[in-house]
């Protein structure tokens, strides 16, 4: 909100301060700033916003700067009140985007239906539109773009790739964590082009969607040397002190080196995963490693002794704090609920079967994108223990994907129910009750299909004990108002202080 302020009176990413100029003296540095400019050489002087030059006062923002340039333009427009309604807006896309996405992934609008219903009313959604944060931007960013990319992977698009690339790009300029994304869509590009005897014959254009999505990464990488660079340089520093890059570099060098000798033997793995066979082994391997992970990470991780892993509180505070990564899968419990996270894991593997086995190219990317986020998220949060922080790394993906895997189970399961004719069980009382057939093959059928119609009435009680979960545990946010009257005693305080020019307010009285 600062930032976006801010922007909307200088009108530039850059711009220059009078009270910061002349900060490269040392006597000015020494009263002004935490550490000294040679230790120190983009200090965050004003909140979320970074010296770069200290002798004429120059100015940019702290983090990537689409979502609080789309704060200035509703604040322009609405004032506060359209600030603090972005968020909501961004949301109410979300949801409206997962019905379409449904039917294009799962072939089914019951999945995106349920999917959206039970994201409208989800407690880790409602905190985060409730608050200006650019997670929400990037959630529509990204479940747009896989939704035209599957559009046109499925009808063979070029313009809906293309612009699935460019919405893949916006990320870029939203949040740092957007290299996730990148990464899983590099791995889905080798395999697109990896299971093709040619590349001509892939059955949507990918070409175009690579070359969209490298244009916006490209000029992404440019935005941030002339306008995120001091941001970027604290994420790498960080990323560095805690060995993430060392260890990232030998896996990218080493992933490279793997996709270069792929391409070598590409004949060979061609013909290797069209067998039936083959897909099913790694299916089931799949499987097997989905299930291993998702039982140690709820059962065995959060009883082994935790990591000595902790990070600093904000200035002026002093101290540290752990991450408590151990409870990571946990946590995402408590806003999906067990039940969800159960229902989850179910759909991880009716999308493992019908990406890998059935080979449904369009169910790829989301795949990818929900699977890097997961493994990255839940291994490492990154964020400070509070709920409040940590349901940011979550809400990007990882829960409307873990939402939309839960819906594909209870769809699944009821439409598995569908098998049976229910008029064999349930006979017409103004019909004679049919003479059940004394054939021994007949009544085999009849009692290993019986319990199938159970399928329909289970899956409905599951989506209803979700939702309702759910529901519980958000409903005292929908029906709170945080700071009530907070603008209207403002605007009575400046009144009765024309003359000042700051006010200042004693913290916890001012509510």
């Amino acid at each position: 909100v600062n930032i976006a302020l801010k922007l909307s009176e200088a009108g530039s990413l850059k711009f220059n301060d009078p009270d910061f100029q002349q900060f490269n003296s040392q006597e000015r540095q020494k009263l002004f700033l935490q550490a000294p400019l040679d230790k120190n050489p983009y200090p965050q002087v004003l909140s979320g916003f970074h010296l770069i030059d200290p002798a004429s006062g120059e100015l940019v923002p702290r983090y990537f700067h689409l979502f609080p340039l789309w704060l200035t333009v509703f604040f322009k427009l609405w004032r506060f009140s359209g600030m603090f309604a972005a968020n909501t807006l961004f949301g109410v896309l979300s949801v409206l985007i997962l019905v379409p996405l449904g039917q294009r992934l799962f072939g089914s609008r019951l999945v995106g239906l349920s999917s959206a219903g039970l994201l409208a009313n989800n407690m880790g959604q409602i905190w985060i539109v409730r608050s200006p944060f650019s997670e929400i931007l990037a959630q529509v960013f990204l479940l747009a773009g896989i939704w035209i990319l599957s559009i046109g992977m499925i009808e063979n698009r070029k313009r809906y790739c293309i612009l699935a690339g460019f919405l893949f790009g916006l990320t870029l300029f939203v949040r740092v964590d957007s290299l996730l994304i990148l990464a899983a869509l590099l791995i889905f590009a080798w395999l697109s082009f990896l299971v093709q005897v040619e590349i001509r014959s892939l059955h949507f254009p990918l070409v175009p969607f690579l070359i969209t999505l490298s244009l916006a990464i490209a000029y992404a990488s440019l935005h941030t040397v002339m306008f995120a660079l001091p941001y970027f340089s604290n994420v790498t520093d960080v990323l560095a002190s805690s060995l993430f890059i060392p260890s990232s570099l030998t896996f990218a060098a080493g992933f490279c080196f793997f996709l270069i000798l792929s391409f070598k033997v590409r004949a060979r793995l061609v013909g290797f995963f069209s067998s039936e066979t083959i897909r099913t082994r790694t299916f089931f391997l799949l499987c097997l490693i989905v299930t291993g992970l998702f039982a140690y990470a709820y059962f065995i991780r959060p009883h082994l002794q935790p990591r000595k892993d902790y990070i600093p509180l904000p200035f002026p505070q002093t101290g540290s704090v752990r991450f408590y990564d151990e409870i990571n899968l946990v946590r995402l419990g408590w806003y999906l609920s067990p039940l969800g996270l159960l229902l989850g894991y179910l759909g991880s593997l009716i999308l493992l079967r019908r990406a890998v086995k059935e080979r449904v190219l369009a169910l790829r990317p989301f795949l990818l994108v929900l699977g890097f986020f997961s493994l990255f998220y839940l291994y490492k949060s990154r964020a400070f223990p509070e709920n409040y922080w940590v349901i940011r790394r979550y809400v990007e993906i990882v829960i409307p994907g873990f939402l939309m895997l839960a819906s594909l189970t209870v769809v699944s399961f009821f439409d598995a129910g569908k098998c049976i004719d229910l008029a064999k069980w349930v006979p017409d009382i103004h019909k004679e009750r049919p003479t059940p057939s004394p054939s021994r093959e007949g009544n085999q059928y009849n009692r290993s299909t019986a319990w199938l119609p159970i399928l329909r009435v289970v899956s409905v009680i599951a989506f209803l004990v979700l939702a309702g979960w759910q529901l519980k545990a958000s409903y005292p946010l929908l029906a709170q108002t945080e700071w009530e009257k907070t603008f209207s005693q403002l605007a009575g305080l400046a009144g009765a202080n024309r003359d000042a020019d700051v006010l200042l307010l004693e913290r916890g009285q001012f509510q």
